[in-house]
């Protein structure tokens, strides 16, 4: 959380907003295990990420963002 705001819904009640930066990079780290749970250290998969909002919409990238492997 970035930080918290006081705002007025439309029936002029006031609630508190948490506003989440998303313009910080982070890192992703990913396991793969197999159907009895044992990590799968020697695998040739490739892997895709979508980052998500809550509501389920894709988040848009960055002009600036870099993806690593």
């Amino acid at each position: 959380m970035h930080k918290m705001e006081m705002r007025v819904k439309e029936s002029g009640e006031q609630e508190e907003e948490l506003v989440v930066s998303n313009t910080r990079p982070f890192s992703l780290k990913v396991g793969v295990h197999d159907a009895n749970d044992r990590p799968l250290l020697d695998f040739s998969l490739p892997l895709r990420a979508t980052l998500l909002y809550e509501n389920g919409l894709p988040v848009k990238q960055a002009s600036d963002a870099c993806c690593h492997v």
